[in-house]
């Protein structure tokens, strides 16, 4: 589309901001079959990890190369596909990976915080690389015996989370 998703136009019609499903179905389509290869050609659950690091590393490069082209990266499932690549990687670290740091955790939660709301990077492949990163360290080291474990367990802000999506859409 020629429209510009931030334009005046394209608010104007209530299903611009679905594209964010097109990007997820590409991937919930791939992923499958990646997973597949990746669990019966390679066997050795560490060829597994470092196959996983090599594309989200490929990933990031590609999205820094082409960093200009903004509407490509924010569009694009090829440039999405090594953020979700860094959700499933922390997924299976965290259930495995059994040292937990208050500190780290909350010490990337308040960086995340303030990156975002304060939009500290002029540079938005900054701000795309750190948020995920630190969101990874953030779920990773994340401890029940946080002292913050009024906000992060709160019973409004997880009802909020859960229904979130379904409230965007």
């Amino acid at each position: 589309s020629s429209v510009d998703y931030f334009g005046q136009i394209a608010q104007e019609n209530i299903f611009t901001h679905t594209w964010s499903l097109g990007v997820e179905e590409q991937f919930y389509l791939i992923f499958p079959f990646f997973l597949f290869f990746l669990l019966n050609f390679l066997k050795n659950k560490k060829v597994q990890s470092l196959f996983i690091i090599l594309l989200i590393l490929i990933g990031i490069l590609s999205t820094y190369i082409y960093s200009e082209e903004v509407k490509l990266i924010f569009y694009s499932p090829f440039f999405r596909f090594w953020q979700f690549l860094v959700g499933c990687l922390t997924y299976v670290i965290f259930h495995n990976y059994k040292k937990k740091n208050v500190y780290i955790s909350t010490c990337s939660f308040v960086i995340l915080f303030f990156i975002v709301i304060f939009d500290y990077f002029e540079n938005n492949l900054f701000t795309i690389i750190s948020s995920t990163i630190l969101t990874a360290i953030f779920i990773l080291f994340y401890d029940i015996k946080n002292n913050l474990k009024f906000i992060f367990e709160n019973k409004f802000f997880i009802f909020i989370g859960n229904i979130s999506y379904s409230f965007y859409l």
